[in-house]
């Protein structure tokens, strides 16, 4: 009996009871690993356009994607969300990029920034995502570079985006995409319909820039940004000067009036048109 005892304790130390490895090859799916401060790692495996809840539960600080099992497709521009157990993105930096999507592009690890630490309750990937347009995006179309202000700390960050309004359907990949962009490098997206109206996903600002990606419908959707005090921003985008602001596959808007500022609400409406 002492044998088999010690049998048992030599297969439980070598790992041989262990439970089956996440990272086994799937052509559809990604590897999500997540990573706390005191060493604790969480490996997911999620199908590239579907949604899982991670294994185990730990606050984390990092994430990686790893795309090598997808064959065939463009794996490494494959873009993932993680959202907190309240339903929250959760904004992510790797290098100069701050998201609230992140790639593999084998750069390895994204640092949670919005939150800096975090339960995360979900990860979703979807091959609809993309990712946030840099600033200089949103200079190039504008004759008016936008002012830069002192950046917030991640604390007052923390306290907006806890301010922020409840999203509903925050997992679903709406047919408009509303990309905020800010100053201190913050940027969000939000999933919204052709006629809606929500608070910006995950912070409120400032931000000094936005874009519309119609991922499906009506390519002339348009929509308007309100600021605190409940009046329509003013966007620039080349020649264009409008309060509401549409996709047309040229890019990002910039902030005029006000040229930076916190944003209170997303409205799409298909009644919007152009002032030009």
């Amino acid at each position: 009996m002492k044998y088999a005892t010690a049998l048992f304790g030599l297969l439980a130390a070598t790992g041989a009871f262990a439970l089956p490895a996440e990272d086994v090859a799937n052509p559809n799916t990604v590897t999500i690993t997540l990573r706390g401060q005191r060493n604790d790692v969480s490996k997911t495996q999620v199908d590239k356009n579907g949604s899982r809840t991670p294994n185990g539960k730990g606050r984390w600080t990092s994430v990686e994607l790893a795309s090598h099992n997808i064959k065939n497709d463009k794996g490494q521009d494959l873009r993932c969300k993680i959202f907190s157990e309240k339903g929250k993105e959760i904004t992510v930096t790797r290098g100069q990029n701050v998201d609230t999507t992140f790639s593999d592009a084998g750069k390895g690890k994204w640092t949670f920034k919005i939150p800096r630490q975090s339960q995360v309750g979900k990860i979703q990937c979807s091959t609809k995502f993309n990712a946030a347009p840099g600033p200089k995006e949103a200079r190039a179309e504008s004759s008016e570079e936008a002012e830069v202000d002192e950046v917030e700390d991640v604390a007052e960050e923390s306290q907006v985006e806890e301010r922020a309004e409840p999203q509903v359907d925050a997992l679903a990949v709406g047919p408009l995409t509303v990309t905020l962009r800010g100053p201190s490098e913050l940027a969000t997206q939000t999933q919204l319909k052709h006629k809606d109206a929500k608070a910006p996903t995950g912070s409120r600002g400032p931000y000094n820039s936005v874009q519309l990606k119609v991922v499906s419908g009506k390519k002339e959707a348009r929509c308007q940004l309100i600021g605190q005090n409940g009046k329509a921003i003013t966007l620039v985008r080349g020649k264009n000067i409008d309060t509401t602001f549409g996709d047309g596959g040229k890019g990002a808007w910039a902030f005029k009036d006000p040229k930076t500022s916190n944003v209170k609400q997303i409205k799409c409406d298909p009644s919007f048109k152009s002032r030009n």
